[in-house]
């Protein structure tokens, strides 16, 4: 603690510094980690140095300062302080860090909030270790130890010893050991598995050591920096099966699924009761469509009815070999090693599943625990939501249990098929599909509450109307929009109105033009006889034989109107509409490529007169609407015609 006692002078304060004690809280989750002893003020001969620096970059180099009596002071100026405070063990160039901690103060304040909290965090003053191995018996011939990676299994360096029972020279019976005492110097600050081995054999005196373990003792050991760890160590559980675990629990590792798509991660923890497992077991339970129906999953019954995939089983434990859990596919993280009570895995999205625990050695495994899913938490993360089954005790008697739902996360895949979405005001329009990730109560729900809410979802002017989704009823596979009991992964697809009314806008990518041909105008003193104009299939366009009246070369013309356009929906649907002769500005015409003139208007006049050859021309009519310029379809058509 540090607070403001008094003014020194007009632009400093006295800050006096107070020692209270020291407490740490040392227990892992198994509640029995081997660690070093917390500091306290009482019995520790520790020397403390401070050092900081303003907001206004004033420093405040690193000086002792002397808490021996319990409070110490030091004079800074008035301004906000970053201050570290650090705890050494020793003086001079003995003096190895051991703590340190950081604070904060506005002494500007009438009233400032001042508190150092010293912890080990991110020093690297190396500890050491010294345990007092007991519990030895005649059953054992020879042992061996090491120190591993909390994280991976791996051996760290060598092996701390390796050794045999000792004979009598008289006798020469085997020296039972009272004890043995093991250490280790210059070890890093943090957590390790100290692993004891012991055999029923004599090591060999060369080549590989072929003995096997009769069995192993663990414990996750922790050295704090300039400390020695310093504990008693028995040899526990000599040829019996190890205490099962407990605290079983699973929950989702948060947007795990984001990486993996179709898979996602769940964190596993649980609390290790026994120092004399090899291993542990982890099972995962594949549910088929009958598992929610059965009350408790430690039944023999409820097995029959699971797919059950073996993640890890019990394997002999060697000192320099890792878990074989890291190779399995479901591995993310962890190992399943001795003494170890975590690790993630990853699992598919779509399926119901459940898993078992068990500590394993050479006599056997343990019992089997299932999850405590009270422990889970609750929700999405804790996959603890319940639900009630009724089923029938042995009296025959209906009963109603609440159980925990399945470990599950389902992958939603909502297909907009083409339309237009905005999730959130100001956010991108999506026109493919969006991804939910959910998990499975055991409710019906429905695909708009699985969706959430929106801004708006159309389709052009078509308002959207439902979801509809395949979802297994039964062994069946059926349709439907509304709730729906979803465990596997689903596609639900948009539907949208269509009833409603098309918007006949022009557009460059849904509309055409229309053009029409029509026969104008009459007399004149050169004539036309027998002129006729079919399109490619010589469907009649345009015949004037059938008028006995000579036609005007100069009079008669061809007329080329645009009279309509036509709206392709999404449904293939053509509608048209006539187009108002003051929504076109200018039309032009195209014989086989090239541009014969412009005209305003809603028409086009093309003399017959200029057309001096027969045969097949290719006719295009193109209009200007509101600045935009839009083609009608190409007219082919074939020529004849006579001049008297």
């Amino acid at each position: 603690d540090a607070s403001v006692q008094s003014s020194e002078s007009s632009d400093k304060c006295v800050l006096t510094i107070s020692v209270d004690g020291f407490t740490g809280n040392n227990e892992s989750s198994a509640g029995r980690t081997i660690s070093p002893v917390a500091y306290k003020k009482e019995g520790n001969s520790l020397n403390f140095k401070i050092e900081g620096k303003s907001a206004r970059n004033i420093k405040y180099d690193l000086a002792e300062i002397d808490l021996s009596s319990g409070t110490g002071k030091i004079s800074l100026d008035y301004d906000v302080w970053y201050l570290t405070l650090h705890a050494y063990e020793g003086t001079g160039t003995d003096a190895k860090e051991v703590l340190q901690g950081e604070t904060r103060v506005d002494l500007k304040k009438t009233v400032p909030e001042i508190g150092f909290v010293l912890s080990t965090k991110g020093i690297k003053t190396p500890g050491s270790m010294k345990l007092t191995v007991t519990g030895f018996t005649d059953v054992i011939k020879s042992y061996k130890a090491g120190i591993y990676d909390v994280n991976t299994d791996a051996l760290i360096g060598d092996l701390l010893i390796n050794k045999d029972y000792e004979e009598d020279a008289t006798t020469h019976e085997l020296i039972v050991p009272t004890s043995e005492e093991i250490t280790k110097n210059a070890l890093n600050p943090g957590s390790y598995i100290f692993k004891f081995f012991y055999y029923t054999e004599f090591k060999p005196t060369s080549g590989e050591d072929t003995r096997e373990p009769l069995g192993v003792c663990s414990d996750v050991i922790t050295i704090a920096p300039g400390r020695e760890t310093t504990a008693a160590f028995p040899i526990t559980g000599v040829l019996t099966k190890p205490e099962a675990p407990t605290d079983f629990t699973v929950v989702l590792v948060d947007n795990s699924e984001a990486d993996k798509d179709e898979y996602y991660t769940v964190r596993l923890n649980w609390k290790d009761n026994s120092l004399n497992e090899e291993n542990f077991v982890l099972r995962i339970y594949e549910a088929n469509g009958t598992e929610t129906d059965d009350p408790d999953l430690t039944a023999e019954g409820a097995k029959t009815a699971l797919q059950k995939i073996l993640v890890d089983g019990k394997k002999v434990a060697e000192f320099n070999k890792t878990n074989a859990f890291v190779g399995s596919a479901y591995y993310v993280s962890g190992t399943l090693g001795m003494s170890t009570t975590t690790c993630d895995v990853k699992l598919r999205t779509g399926r119901l599943y459940e898993m078992t625990l068990a500590a394993s050695n050479k006599a056997g495994d343990s019992a089997f625990i299932t999850r405590d899913a009270s422990l889970d938490g609750s929700g999405t993360t804790g996959f603890a939501l319940t639900k009630s089954i009724t089923t029938t005790d042995a009296g025959g008697n209906e009963v109603t249990i609440t159980k925990p739902v399945t470990i599950n996360r389902q992958m939603i895949t909502f297909d907009l098929l083409g339309g237009k979405l905005v999730k959130t005001a100001g956010a991108a329009a999506t026109k493919d599909s969006v991804v939910e990730y959910v998990t499975y109560n055991g409710t019906a729900k429905s695909l708009s509450d699985i969706f959430g809410t929106y801004v708006s979802l159309t389709y052009y002017d078509r308002d959207f109307k439902k979801w509809t989704a395949f979802a297994r009823a039964g062994s069946e596979i059926t349709t439907t929009d509304g709730a729906v009991d979803y465990y596997r992964d689903l596609v639900v697809y948009a539907s949208y109105d269509d009833e409603a009314a098309v918007n006949y806008d022009i557009t460059n990518e849904y509309h055409d033009l229309i053009a029409s041909v029509s026969l104008v105008g009459a007399g004149g003193s050169t004539t036309i006889s027998g002129v006729t104009w079919t399109d490619a299939t010589n469907t009649l366009l345009i015949d004037t034989t059938v008028d006995p009246t000579p036609q005007s070369v100069a009079a008669n013309k061809i007329r080329f109107t645009i009279d309509g356009y036509k709206v392709v929906a999404a449904n293939g649907d053509v509608s048209t509409a006539a187009i108002p002769a003051t929504a076109v500005t200018k039309i032009t015409l195209y014989v086989d490529g090239n541009p014969v003139g412009i005209k305003d208007g809603l028409y086009y006049d093309y003399s017959l007169a200029s057309f001096i050859d027969e045969g097949k021309c290719i006719i295009t009519v193109s209009g200007q609407v509101d600045d935009k310029t839009y083609s009608a379809a190409p007219i082919e058509m074939n020529v004849k015609f006579k001049v008297d």
